[in-house]
């Protein structure tokens, strides 16, 4: 629930008020407005109560998840968690810890479609995020990831973990490789699965260089 990532300060740092704490904050506020006889310190309990935002909640309620049609996946995170050593592994924990998950029908019985979204590294310069990261960051051994190349970071038979989570290349990388390897994923359940990534990149027809001065001119096409 971040605002924007292109919303940044001069050093290209992301403010912290941006951050999804402030951004729940300034929701309830703007509902608060349109409550006008609810007591300040009672807003929370009133929006919960009444099903308006559920605050604090470990689990998708049952009524919403009978109702859900269509998933979207923020992706960005899992190859931080991961603790696959191969391709295959990674593409495993995938597969059963995240989609099958969806498609369990005691979960999302009525789920017809997914999207996953990967990071986009030709979007959001990875340096907007430096500041952020640097405030999680601690202390690491030196690492020579920078050196390996393209198989030795991830391939079928092997996956460094430091190089795809550390290096321009490796974070590339392993964000294309779902998306390269859809078609090992074992998926029974009639459902559509969209995985946005840069694996294609296309450019827009409709710019030209004497119409629009805008560097960024591709777009991804999901798989």
């Amino acid at each position: 629930m971040n605002t924007c990532q292109a919303i940044v300060n001069p050093d290209c740092s992301k403010s912290t008020i941006q951050k999804s704490p402030s951004i729940k904050r300034a929701l309830q506020k703007v509902l608060s407005l349109c409550i006008p006889c609810i007591e300040p310190h009672k807003l929370e309990e009133y929006l919960a109560s009444n099903d308006i935002i559920l605050l604090n909640v470990t689990e998708i309620p049952a009524q919403i998840q009978q109702n859900i049609k269509y998933a979207t996946v923020e992706f960005a995170g899992v190859k931080f968690k991961t603790t696959a050593t191969s391709g295959d592994e990674y593409l495993s924990h995938v597969e059963n810890g995240i989609v099958k998950r969806f498609l369990n029908a005691n979960n999302f019985p009525n789920l017809q479609r997914i999207v996953i979204c990967e990071e986009k590294y030709s979007f959001t310069p990875d340096d907007f995020k430096a500041a952020t990261r640097q405030k999680r960051q601690t202390i690491s051994s030196s690492t020579i990831s920078h050196l390996k190349i393209g198989s030795e970071m991830i391939s079928e038979h092997k996956l460094s973990k430091s190089a795809v989570i550390q290096t321009d290349l490796g974070k590339r990388l392993i964000s294309n490789y779902l998306a390269r390897n859809v078609k090992n994923l074992n998926i029974t359940k009639d459902v559509v699965l969209d995985i946005d990534s840069e694996l294609f990149l296309e450019t827009c027809t409709k710019h030209k260089i004497d119409e629009c001065s805008c560097p960024y001119k591709l777009h991804t096409t999901p798989v």
